[in-house]
């Protein structure tokens, strides 16, 4: 185990088989709970006033040539599937939902009727109720477009009316749309079409203008040959600014020149070498190759003035080609000196050529904005003419159904009847949504309290939720015994308390392998849950038992045992490992180095010492893995005291140098989740968590079952152990108690 392993995210999300067991410890509640709001519903459900429904079906056929003015179709289920004949369905069905045909149903009724429509809903209590909405509540259409009908429905408290009222929707909607509303509109269709036409020849115009625009510019797209000529603007600029660095440089090298007073046309014999300190004058042509035999010559000069006499041959051939170097050199700074003038003339003309073409290219570039705006104002304007010859023609379409609605052909297929059984409230949709209600309360009401309150604090969160043995408990103790907790068993004062310690020992005994020297790792998941106080008891139980007990306080970052006891020691387990872990031969000496001390007869102490933050270093080295291996051979019960597994992780290391864990935790302070998630990193260790001590619980809930709750699960939980690991195999009597078991 590595401390990157462990997690301090210890509310995992719960799996099927938790909400399972959640529900089964309060199933009762929850079975209560689903019984009172199924019946709560049902009781509503079955008190409603009944409400009965007639309905019937209005055939609309549209299969008429007169209902289509454009083409003539034969075929009716094609003429179904068009959307001329679509959209006329579906403009029925906004003419039968519209108020001004709810208005006109409601003109045909007589007092009468209004009264056997409204009585039903009258009520002292309530204000009188309003026709219209009435009959909208109460009246559905739908469409049904593949057959071409309209189911009209009624739902009334009385079944008479409901049905009256369906067949009058019917008729009066198909004396309706015979009457006026339906007349011909044939002015406003002269007028749409008159547009329609004007604007497709104004379009069909307008694009053909457009084409002849484009092929007179002979361009493909405007934007591309703008692009195209920015882009050479950008080139243009981008050449003209080298030119005009090239150009500075040459007119650097003649204003040094100048300086100098060195011109091309008299340049003297003196000024060779303040023309030769430029450096583009040393780089050009042959001045350097010609300096450099005038250097030679010279020197040559020097040798044979100290030889010969100055009328000597060869001193005068040398001064010969002294002064033809020195024209020579004064000829190539004269050219050098002309070139640069005349590289400067031809960038003069360059950049003056470059200044015309990106001036022509910024005209060319404007006239193409130009170009594009006249462009894009006959494109958006063929844009527009398009839009509104649309709504033209959809408003065009309108007018045209509108026409002949008073054209289609209804008939009522079958009138509606007078309904016998109310279909409100539905009997069967009534248990189903009571069974449904009973569900819901019956899974979420111990859903929502584990959600509320997830404190571990009864058996079954132990046994079921976290499936571990519940060990034992301990009782939630006075006041009086608040400041000596740690002297429980030995001092006897609660029989009780020291019989549930007794009963704990002898359930550890039950649910483990009993082995000659056991190493065990008690832990909890936060501080103050009484897992110290446990561990010094426990240590007690286990030497009254005929046990050699060693108590190792392991809590190295706040070491307690030392400070409940009122022990004071400046050895320990810390103050060993700093002085340098040494093993001795010598049990007294080694335990003085040690600071082992006795604090019973058969119950020692290995203290922490003094506090570390170096602990899980300290606990995984293989010195300590030796230290216990030597103190196994020396006590028959090590017991090491951790800290809360909830604030380090120690006790996850510590685990692998043992056999068993113990886990103890406080009555209704954790939350079973997170001792869960512990519970499960231990199982992950090489040791094995042999169960819970449920600590803190109130006296009054033990009073009555400690005995029977705590001796009897062992007994069977050892039942089921033996069941498990021993049902293959034959062992007689002698055997079954080397493994403790009998």
């Amino acid at each position: 185990m590595k401390e990157s392993d462990y997690t301090t995210d210890y509310s995992p999300s719960l799996g099927i088989m938790d909400y399972l067991r959640v529900i089964r410890e309060r199933w009762l509640l929850g079975t209560a709970c689903g019984i009172f709001v199924a019946g709560i519903f049902s009781l509503y459900m079955l008190s409603r006033v009944p409400e009965y429904t007639s309905s019937l079906e209005l055939l609309v056929d549209v299969s008429q040539d007169n209902v289509v003015d454009i083409e003539q179709v034969v075929d009716e289920a094609e003429i179904a599937r068009s959307s001329r004949a679509e959209s006329l369905l579906k403009h029925h069905l906004i003419e039968m939902q519209s108020r001004k045909f709810s208005d006109f149903v409601i003109s045909s009724l007589d007092g009468r009727e209004i009264s056997q429509i409204l009585d039903p809903y009258r009520s002292k209590e309530l204000l009188e109720p309003d026709l219209r909405k009435l009959l909208n509540d109460t009246v559905t259409i739908s469409l049904n477009s593949k057959d071409m009908l309209y189911v009209i429905s009624c739902t009334h408290r009385d079944p008479e009316v409901a049905a009256r009222l369906a067949n009058r929707y019917a008729s009066k909607y198909v004396e309706y749309v015979l009457s006026d509303v339906g007349s011909s509109n044939a002015s406003a269709l002269q007028f749409l079409r008159q547009n329609a036409s004007s604007l497709r020849q104004s379009i069909q115009e307008n694009r053909q203008k457009l084409q002849r625009f484009r092929e007179e510019l002979g361009i493909i797209s405007i934007a591309d040959s703008r692009g195209i000529a920015i882009d050479k603007i950008v080139d243009l600029n981008a050449k003209r600014i080298n030119l005009l660095v090239e150009k500075q440089g040459f007119e650097t090298i003649l204003s040094q020149l100048e300086s100098r007073e060195i011109e091309a046309e008299n340049i003297t014999r003196g000024k060779i070498v303040s023309g030769l300190e430029i450096a583009e004058i040393g780089a050009f042509g042959n001045v350097n190759a010609i300096k450099t035999e005038l250097d030679q010559a010279l020197s040559r000069k020097k040798e044979i003035e100290l030889v010969f006499l100055r009328r000597h041959p060869v001193f005068i051939e040398n001064q010969a080609r002294i002064r033809d170097l020195e024209m020579r050199l004064l000829n190539e700074i004269s050219l050098a000196i002309n070139s640069f003038l005349t590289s400067i003339e031809k960038l003069d003309a360059q950049i003056a050529l470059n200044h015309a073409h990106v001036s022509d290219l910024e005209k060319e570039a404007q006239r193409l904005d130009e170009m594009d705006i006249t462009y894009h104002g006959m494109e958006s304007k063929i844009v527009q003419d398009q839009a509104t010859l649309k709504r033209i023609e959809e408003r065009l379409n309108e007018t045209i159904i509108s026409s002949q609605l008073s054209k289609a052909n209804m008939r009522v297929v079958d009138e509606a009847l007078v309904a016998i059984y109310p279909s409100y409230p539905d009997r069967k949709r009534t248990v189903m949504g009571a069974f449904f209600l009973f569900f819901l309360g019956f899974v979420g009401l111990p859903v929502a309290m584990n959600l509320i309150d997830d404190k571990l604090k009864t058996p079954w969160d132990v046994e079921e939720y976290i499936g571990k043995a519940l060990l034992g408990d301990i009782i939630n103790l006075k006041k009086d015994f608040k400041g000596n907790v740690h002297e429980l068993v030995w001092k006897g004062n609660d029989s009780m308390t020291v019989d549930s310690f007794r009963g704990i020992y002898n359930s550890i005994k039950l649910n483990t392998y009993d082995v000659d020297r056991k190493v065990q790792v008690v832990t909890s998941t936060i501080p103050d849950e009484g897992k110290t106080m446990f561990s010094l008891n426990y240590s007690v139980v286990s030497m009254q038992h005929g046990n050699r007990v060693l108590l190792v306080d392991c809590d190295l970052r706040k070491p307690q045992i030392q400070k409940v006891l009122g022990m004071e020691s400046k050895t320990g387990l810390v103050s060993w490992f700093n002085d340098g872990a040494k093993f001795v031969d010598s049990y007294a000496d080694f335990y003085a180095s040690l600071g082992i001390e006795e604090m019973d007869s058969g119950v020692f102490l290995l203290p922490a010492g003094k506090a570390t933050n170096r602990s899980t270093e300290l606990v995984e080295s293989k010195v300590f893995a030796d230290l216990i291996d030597r103190l196994s051979g020396e006590f028959d019960h090590i017991i090491i005291d951790t800290p809360p597994l909830g604030v380090f992780p120690d006790a996850m290391f510590l685990a692998e140098h043992a056999q068993e864990i113990i886990y103890v935790t406080r009555y209704n302070k954790v939350s079973r989740n997170a001792v869960k998630h512990f519970v499960a990193q231990l199982d992950r260790t090489s040791a094995s968590v042999c169960g819970i001590v449920l600590n803190g619980r109130d006296s009054k809930r033990m009073k009555n079952n400690f005995y029977g709750y705590n001796y009897g699960y062992n007994y069977s939980y050892a039942a089921k152990y033996y069941k498990k690991h021993y049902a293959s195999v034959e062992i007689d009597e002698e055997s079954e108690r080397d493994q403790g078991i009998g």
